[in-house]
């Protein structure tokens, strides 16, 4: 079973992929159902991280601090 420092690498992946892809389907289905359902900002919120970064992500790095140390 994959620890929270693995759960979080990995969602920090999915969420660089899909800035990187302008995809905001994947980027949405990374909240929970309730939050899609219920949440009246969240594609604004999603169109915003976009303009953030209008030309995309070409490189990031994973930096994590001593917070669970």
């Amino acid at each position: 079973m994959p620890n929270t420092q693995e759960i979080a690498d990995e969602n920090f992946e999915k969420i660089m992929a899909a800035i990187k892809d302008k995809d905001a389907e994947a980027l949405k289905n990374l909240f929970s159902k309730k939050v899609q359902e219920e949440s009246d900002l969240l594609d604004e919120g999603i169109d915003y991280i976009f303009s953030t970064f209008p030309n995309g992500i070409s490189s990031y790095e994973n930096v994590v601090g001593d917070y669970y140390k």
